[in-house]
């Protein structure tokens, strides 16, 4: 897998079609969210064979805060493991070359796998946002802080 800068297309080609799971979607309320995605240096795409296996990144909220995020293919299965580690050691890289002192994370509470996934990443539990989703659903905050 190589693992290359993140652009427009490959989160637009994502949500088109190629999901690995429908809850990973965005609500249709954030419209077409995909250009606030792309900032430069910030975000990355994992392609096996000519084909999207993944795209994470950061979104900068204000100095030195950002909220992280990923989109899977439906080939993240077959790469799991290797997705794992380079989606961590680029969030990682990112936070440090942007100066960044606080990373964290929206998951939704009604999919439990996302909070092992947090803890690989070395995200701590925050809490529960109630109702935080544009769908009403709620969500679980994780978030590194400082020795990211």
């Amino acid at each position: 897998m190589r693992i290359i800068p993140f652009e427009l297309a490959h989160g637009e080609a994502l949500l088109e079609d190629d999901l690995n799971d429908e809850r990973n979607r965005p609500a249709p309320e954030f419209g077409n969210f995909m250009p606030t995605m792309v900032h430069e240096d910030m975000a990355f795409t994992g392609i096996d064979n000519g084909y999207l296996v993944a795209a994470a990144g950061i979104l900068p909220i204000w100095k030195g805060v950002g909220e992280a995020w990923l989109l899977g293919a439906n080939r993240l299965g077959k790469h799991k493991i290797r997705v794992a580690k380079e989606v961590r050691k680029g969030l990682h890289r990112v936070a440090d070359e942007q100066g960044m002192w606080r990373i964290q994370a929206a998951m939704r509470s009604d999919w439990p796998e996302l909070a092992r996934w947090a803890r690989f990443l070395g995200m701590k539990h925050e809490g529960t946002m109630k109702k935080f989703g544009a769908n009403g659903l709620d969500y679980e905050r994780w978030a590194w802080v400082d020795g990211i």
